[in-house]
C-alpha cells in the first residue's frame, strides 16, 4: 500500500511539474524551455553545482565552445558576443559561464594596439570569464574561424548572385518586347539597369558579411596588450595552445643565444 501511494504521489508530482512548466512557458519564463543534455556531474570544488555537457532551448542545442549572443546590460547597446565555457545548475537557478569576445573598439579601449593584419568583421577572444543567468542567452552567434568565414562569405555571394540571375531571367521571360520606335530609350534603360546591377554587386560583400564575424587571436590586456593565435576544435571552440607557444618561445630563445655566440666568436 505504501509503495502504491508513493507511486501515485510520483505520478501526481510529474503531472504537477508538467503543468508548472506549461504555465511558465505561457508566462514567458524561458527557464521552463531549458532542458539539460547528458548526465550531470557534481563539481568537486563546488558540490552545490551540477555541470552538464549542454542544454536545449526551443529547437536549439547549446554546448561548450558555441558562440552565442547575450543580452547587454543597457538596451541601447549591441548584443554581447561570448563563447560558452561551461553550464551548470545550483539551488539558485541555471547558469552559463561565458568567455567574452571583444570588438576592435573594445581592444583599443583597453589599451591594445590592433595588429597590422586586422580587418573588418574580426573579433578577438578576451580573457574575461564570468557567470551569467542562462536566461540572458539570446541564441547562436555567427562567429567563425577565418577560413570558415571566407567560405561562408563566398557561399552567400554565390547564393545572392544565383538568386539575382534567376530573378532577371524570369523578368526577361515575362516581359513583352518594346515597340520598335522606342528602341533608343529602351537601350538607355538597359544601360541604367546594368549600372544598377554593378552597384548591387559592389555592395554585395558588405551585405553578406554584416552579420558574420571571425576570430583568430586572443587579446591579453597586459601592458601594451598582447595577441596570440587561436586554435579551434568542435569540442572546445576557440582556445590557445599555450604549451606549443611555450616551446616556440624556448626554441626562439635558443636560436637567439646561438646567433649571439656566433657573432661574438
Amino acid at each position: 500500500a505504501a509503495a502504491a501511494a508513493a507511486a501515485a504521489d510520483g505520478k501526481d508530482g510529474k503531472k504537477r511539474k508538467r503543468k508548472i512548466d506549461k504555465a511558465n512557458e505561457k508566462a514567458g519564463n524561458h527557464l521552463s524551455l531549458v532542458h539539460w543534455v547528458g548526465q550531470g556531474v557534481v563539481d568537486k570544488v563546488r558540490p552545490d553545482r551540477t555541470y552538464y555537457s549542454g542544454f536545449t532551448c526551443n529547437d536549439d542545442t547549446f554546448k561548450k565552445g558555441d558562440a552565442v549572443y547575450c543580452l547587454p546590460e543597457n538596451t541601447n547597446e549591441d548584443m554581447y558576443l561570448a563563447q560558452l565555457e561551461s553550464m551548470f545548475e545550483d539551488e539558485e537557478g541555471k547558469w552559463i559561464e561565458c568567455c567574452w569576445f571583444m570588438t576592435q573598439k573594445e581592444v583599443q579601449q583597453f589599451g591594445g594596439k590592433l595588429p597590422a593584419d586586422t580587418v573588418e568583421h574580426e573579433l578577438f577572444l578576451g580573457t574575461s570569464v564570468d557567470v551569467n543567468a542562462i536566461a540572458s542567452l539570446e541564441g547562436m552567434a555567427p562567429v567563425y574561424t577565418h577560413e570558415k568565414f571566407v567560405q561562408e562569405v563566398e557561399k552567400a555571394k554565390a547564393s545572392r548572385a544565383s538568386a539575382s540571375d534567376a530573378s532577371d531571367a524570369n523578368a526577361q521571360a515575362s516581359s513583352e518586347p518594346p515597340p520598335a520606335k522606342k528602341k533608343k530609350s529602351s537601350s538607355s534603360s538597359s544601360t541604367n539597369n546594368a549600372n544598377d546591377d554593378d552597384d548591387d554587386s559592389a555592395g554585395a560583400s558588405s551585405t553578406v558579411t554584416d552579420k558574420r564575424f571571425f576570430a583568430r587571436k586572443i587579446f591579453i590586456p597586459n601592458k601594451g596588450g598582447s595577441f596570440y593565435p587561436l586554435q579551434w576544435t568542435p569540442e572546445r571552440g576557440f582556445w590557445v595552445d599555450w604549451s606549443a607557444l611555450s616551446k616556440k618561445k624556448k626554441t626562439t630563445a635558443k636560436k637567439s643565444k646561438s646567433t649571439k655566440r656566433r657573432a661574438g666568436a
